[in-house]
Order: C-alpha cells, then structure tokens, then sequence
C-alpha cells in the first residue's frame, strides 16, 4: 500500500515536470531587458529601458511572443501608463521617448482629414479611431514614418503621439496577450515565492505588484527549505493554481497576513480558515477568492454596445448614431441640421454625412475653401481681378470701361462728351485736344487763346491753309496733361515761354534795324539834295548852251526840257 502511494505521488510529480518541461520548450526565451512588468485581467506589458529602432523593437516583442505595445484607447494608455509609473517610482526624473505600435509604410500618404492621419496599429486586433497627437504629423508619402511618445514628469499622464523617422532610437513597451490569468498565491506568511513568467527569465518574488500572473507562469514556493511548484492552468473551465497554498504545513492563512490572499474582503473563520467576499457591484469569482465586476449587460437589450458599471448597465450607440427614447436603440443623427458644412449643400447618411462645396469653392481638407480665381493661370479677367469669397469680379484700368460679358476691357471714347474747347481726338485709353489755327493753349491746359506770335504773312497763311490747328494737348489716363506745338516738342509752359522770349527777340532786333534804316535814309535824302542844289547852280551860271554828242537825239530832248524847267 505504501509503495503505490510512493509509486503514485512520484507519477504525479514526474507529470507536473513534464508539464513543466514541455511548458519551457513552447516558450520563448526571456526578455533580459524588462525593467517592468505589469499583467492584466488578459494581458501583460513589459518596458525596456534599451534604444533600438522601431523595427529591432517590432522584433524583439514578436519574437518574444508579443507586440509592440499600443494605445488604441483610453484603457490601453492607462495600462501603459501603470507600467511606466513603476519604474517613475525608481527614477524621478525621467525624460525619454519609446515606440507605440503606429506605423506609415513607404509609399502611403498622410491623410489629415482622419484621426489616425493614415498610419496604421501593427497588432493585428480590432481597429481603433482613437488619437492622441501632439501636433500633426509631417506630410509625405516617400518615406516610412512611426509614432513614438515623449514621456518626462510633468507630462506622464498626456503620452502624447509625434511621428518621427523609423530609424531613430528609443525605448520600447512589448504587450502578451493570454487566455486567461491566475491570482496571485495564497501565503500564509513563511513562504518565499519566486514567479517565471512565460515571456521572461527575470523571476518575480512575491513582493512584486502583479495583481494577475498569465497562463503558464511557474511559481517556486520555498518553505523550511523545502521548495514546491504550482503553475497557472486551466482547470475546470477556470484559470488557477495547480496547487494554490498556503505551503507551509504549520502555517494557515489569515486576514492579518495579505488579506488572508482575498482580493476584497476577508473574513476570519472560527475554524481557523478564511473566506473571501466582495464588495457591492462585484461577485466572487470561482477559485472563491478573486472579485469581478457584476456583469449587469448579461443578455442586455442594447442595440450596440453595453457598458457594465458599479450600480447598472448603459447602453452606447457609434459614432454617427444617437439613442432613441427608449435608451437601448440607436438611430441616425442628422448632421446637416447643425450647419456642419458652414453654409453649403449637405447630405446626411447613416451615421456620416457629405458635403457639397457651391461654385467658386473646393473641398480642402473636408472642408470648403474659397478658390482664388484671380491666382489661377488662365484668369479670366482682361485687365484686374478682384477675388470674394466664392467669386470674383473684373475691373479696368482708366480710359477703359468693362464690356457686357463682364470680363473684357473696351476703350471709353471720351470725345462724345466734348472735353475739348476746340477739336477732340479719341486714342486707347485716352484722348488729345487741339486749337485751331492761330490759337493756342491758355496756361490753364484748357482754353485756346489767339497765338498774338503769329503774323498774318502769306507764308503763314499758305501754312495756315496747310493746318487747321496750331497747337494741341493730350489727356492721359493718369490725369496730367501735356501740350506743344504742331512740328515741335516740348510741354504748354515751356512754349508759352518760348513765344515770350521769341517776341522780346524780335522787337529787340527790329528797333535797331529801323533806327538803320531811319538814319541811312536821312544821309541819302541829304546827298540826294545837296546834289540837286549843286547841279542846278552849275546850270544857272552856263551860257544857255547845250552840248550835245552828235546822234544823241535823246540828250537833246532831254536839254530842251531842262531849259524849259529854267525859264
């Protein structure tokens, strides 16, 4: 009888070891780097504190059985933060970056229009539109592009996201998923316990925080020398210990010792034993020690999505969709009835709505922004534009008015409202007033006044047959005014002062042409009569004779009136 109790504890222990053996052989090997660990009801995270890349860091989880950690909602960053904090607790002053599972592959783009801006979670679990983006992430589509989280003290409870290169350096979170989770064991306060978990060689004694260790986790008890073994299994349907304590065979559990090993409440038996209870909104759990939340959306009448709380259950619709007056169904909401596309055409849908951007918009962004005609390469505008918002308008220079069409410029003919004294000339953009002949411009650019410079000589009147007009200006469309004379160059001033000049000029030539003339003319009258007085003395004193060359008959008549002018 004796031997095969011998022969089947011994099997019993050779089955536990192969157990163990076989367990050792399915895991891979440890995570030397861990600085902490820290399991939940399904999962565990481990953080290093070593700078790789995302890619060597992506490896080190995956080869390890897990993933790069994630944030995919507020639970997974508080998760994260819980791991984080631990080792805060150890070093006060941290300030260091590391990877979160988000990734832009090469060759996609940067979408700014969704929460995720396009990247995409590398764990291979349900999708999330959860974001927590510090600013936003650098556009491009040529280059791999990966999310990293800027942890320092003052800002540990944000974990911000910044996209950065892939190649970079930084620490690195790996998170396990199980099928299920162990307690930790019952002490009765001599033990000493140390737990290997599946994904790492570093043991954990029982000091440590866990709250939860994961399927496969070995567990080392050591009493009086003696060391025992347990692991996290599936027994029943449920998760625990192969042997879950207390191990010392004189000590018992009690309250006083770790709550007695109860995750809530602990109450001391007469017995000598405990039992475990759990506080309001909570239920035992089968292994009588461990509390779970009431699960009050057990066959709920949500629609959707149940939450369970402490008192009740609430039902949640998606995004896009609303409760309806009974609380448990969802309907649609109706997007376009809060203006949500600012003014223009909208169309609801289930859960969403479109956007229609009116003429002279666009959709930018998934919004509608004004386009600039004015800047476009073939604008439509002749001469100047004029941009609004969701138009534009043309306009034209002076001396142009815009056509019917709205777009043309056309020259104004400012003549058919007389602007001239005298004669209107029309040019583009312009027009050119002008005097007629023998007048001219008055200093006020306006009035033609007689030109008193010109002399009415036949060569200037054949010249005045010739031109109509002596002088002209020209209106510009910047307001000045320019004139000069017909053949010649030069501004209104500069000719009136050229005609003053001209004529003091003159007068001042003729005056000492004439006092010339005055006075040559005085010497050839007095020699002309002293002559005459000298010539007639000469013939008073003559003998009454004439003499004449013969054949001169001429002189003779010319004598015989020359004494009848004596007698």
């Amino acid at each position: 009888m004796v031997q095969s109790m011998i022969a089947g504890g011994l099997l019993d222990y050779l089955r536990i070891m192969l157990f163990i053996l076989l367990l050792q052989l399915s895991i891979c090997r440890g995570i030397s780097s861990g600085e902490a660990t820290l399991c939940t009801l399904n999962a565990c995270f481990t953080f290093h504190r070593e700078q790789v890349s995302f890619e060597d860091a992506l490896s080190e989880c995956k080869d390890n059985g897990g993933y790069l950690a994630t944030t995919k909602g507020k639970r997974e960053e508080a998760e994260l933060q819980s791991i984080i904090s631990q080792i805060d607790e150890r070093h006060r002053r941290l300030d260091f970056d590391f990877w979160i599972g988000l990734k832009l592959p090469k060759g996609h783009c940067v979408v700014p229009d969704v929460s995720l801006k396009g990247f995409k979670w590398i764990s291979e679990s349900e999708p999330s539109e959860y974001s927590n983006w510090k600013k936003e992430p650098n556009a491009t589509c040529t280059e791999d592009r990966c999310v990293f989280v800027h942890y320092f003290l003052s800002s540990r409870e944000e974990l911000k996201w910044t996209d950065g290169s892939c190649k970079r350096k930084a620490f690195y979170a790996c998170k396990f998923y199980f099928k299920g989770m162990c307690k930790p064991l019952v002490l009765a306060g001599g033990e000493q316990v140390n737990y290997i978990l599946p994904f790492s060689a570093n043991p954990l004694n029982e000091n440590n925080k866990l709250t939860a260790f994961p399927y496969g986790t070995y567990a080392e008890i050591t009493c009086s020398g003696n060391v025992q073994t347990s692991i996290c299994n599936l027994m029943d349907g449920f998760y625990s210990w192969t042997s879950p304590g207390p191990f010392c065979a004189s000590g018992k559990p009690s309250c006083g010792y770790k709550n007695g090993g109860c995750d809530q409440l602990c109450l001391d038996g007469d017995d000598g034993d405990v039992s475990c209870g759990c506080k309001d909104g909570y239920v035992l759990d089968p292994d009588r020690k461990s509390c779970s939340l009431k699960d009050y959306c057990y066959r709920s009448p949500c629609q959707h999505q149940c939450v369970s709380g402490l008192t009740g259950f609430s039902c949640v619709c998606p995004n896009g969709f609303q409760l309806d007056e009974k609380g448990f169904g969802c309907i649609d909401v109706d997007e376009c009835q809060n203006n949500s596309c600012d003014g223009h055409d909208c169309i609801n849908t289930q859960g969403s709505f479109t956007c229609k951007c009116k003429d002279g918009y666009k959709m930018v962004e998934g919004k509608c922004r004004d386009i600039d005609e004015c800047i476009e390469p073939r604008s439509r505008c002749h001469q100047k534009c004029r941009n609004s918002q969701g138009s534009y308008s043309c306009h034209c220079i002076a001396g142009f008015t815009l056509s019917k069409e709205g777009h043309t410029c056309v020259d104004i003919d400012e003549c058919l409202s007389n602007p001239c004294e005298d004669n209107c000339t029309n040019t583009i953009g312009s027009f050119r007033c002008s005097c007629h002949r023998n007048f001219r411009f008055h200093p006020n650019g306006i009035t033609c006044i007689p030109d008193v410079n010109v002399l009415p000589t036949a060569e200037s009147s054949s010249a005045g047959q010739q031109n109509e007009t002596t002088d002209f200006i020209t209106i510009t469309t910047d307001g000045l005014t320019s004139s000069k004379p017909l053949g010649t160059s030069g501004s209104l001033h500069n000719d009136n002062v050229f005609s003053s000049w001209t004529f003091i000029c003159v007068i001042a030539s003729v005056v000492p042409l004439l006092l010339v003339i005055v006075v040559t003319s005085g010497i050839v009258i007095f020699r002309c009569r002293r002559s005459k007085r000298a010539a007639r003395k000469k013939i008073l004193t003559a003998d009454s004779y004439c003499w004449v060359a013969s054949g001169l008959e001429k002189q003779l008549a010319k004598c015989d009136r020359s004494h009848e002018s004596t007698a």
